[in-house]
């Protein structure tokens, strides 16, 4: 079935990629037996018929030409590079690749890539160019789990003038998976501050999910309930709940968020289920054993 698979898209690509190639080398076979044909004839109503498809296809060019112009240039992320790397030179090829293995989770071939363009194109990035790069190396590092080295490149791209509302919020979640709750607490509540952010709605998920990672689960729990009060990032805090709540022992409140999360289709309910399970089996088996120790009776 893989293989049928695998084969169909091959042949999709191919037969997408044929139709263009072909309908042009088509269009200049017609032409060329048109020319003929008119030499050979002298056929005036041919010749004006060719003259007026050739002036109508020109037209078409333009047309689809002025499109591509304006339309998304960019597969991935276009309102954050916006007009930055857009053309068909090589330094614009090295990003669109690197992009795309970005996207496609290759990250250690992605950073190869930006950094490629930090360090043999830096005389040719224009513009926004530089930041934009750099804040892509930036997010290479956060995914592969280098956070000094992500936040070395944020600051780098704010520094080049990297503006998208994006990047205070990662910085906030890089500087949080570093270990700094304190400084990450107050880089989210600028987001939060910011009314404008598409982010604000995230924040207190991310908040709750550092301080489990902490072991600070009454912290994490107190911003799940404030999402979930605001519904924000409704069903990620309704999980978070239910793994803070099971942390702090409290497993009938564990269940009915856990219930309440997969009802609210949770993202991957799946492995969320499966992590649960496996804090809750965790708590209780650190919980049997501490029972255990205070049964043991006193050898003195």
């Amino acid at each position: 079935m893989k293989k049928l698979k695998n084969f169909f898209g091959r042949f999709a690509g191919a037969f997408s990629e044929g139709v263009v190639t072909g309908t042009f080398v088509g269009v200049i076979l017609f032409y060329a037996y048109l020319l003929v044909y008119i030499l050979f004839t002298g056929d005036h109503t041919a010749a004006t018929l060719g003259l007026m498809m050739l002036v109508m296809n020109f037209i078409g060019v333009f047309v689809a030409v002025f499109i591509r112009a304006h339309k998304n240039f960019h597969l991935h992320d276009q309102e954050i590079i916006g007009r930055n790397f857009v053309g068909i030179n090589k330094k614009c090829r090295i990003f669109a690749e690197a992009l795309d293995d970005l996207f496609a989770r290759r990250y250690q071939k992605a950073l190869s890539g930006f950094q490629l363009l930090e360090s043999d194109y830096k005389d040719f990035l224009e513009g926004g160019e530089p930041a934009v790069n750099s804040f892509y190396i930036g997010r290479c590092y956060e995914l592969m789990g280098y956070y000094p080295n992500a936040l070395k490149y944020y600051s780098q791209a704010d520094l080049l003038g990297f503006s998208d509302k994006v990047l205070p919020f990662l910085t906030a979640r890089c500087t949080g998976a570093n270990g700094d709750t304190g400084e990450a607490v107050e880089l989210y509540k600028q987001v939060l501050s910011d009314r404008e952010s598409p982010f604000r709605s995230f924040v207190r998920t991310d908040v709750g999910m550092m301080f489990v990672k902490s072991d600070q689960p009454e912290e994490a729990l107190k911003w799940y309930n404030e999402a979930i009060s605001k519904h924000q990032n409704y069903a990620e805090a309704l999980g978070g709940a239910a793994i803070a709540s099971t942390l702090l022992r409290r497993f009938d409140d564990a269940d009915k968020f856990f219930r309440m999360a997969i009802l609210n289709h949770i993202n991957n309910p799946v492995n969320f289920t499966a992590y649960y399970k496996d804090v809750r089996e965790t708590v209780k088996t650190q919980e049997n054993i501490r029972s255990a120790a205070k049964s043991q009776p006193d050898e003195n």
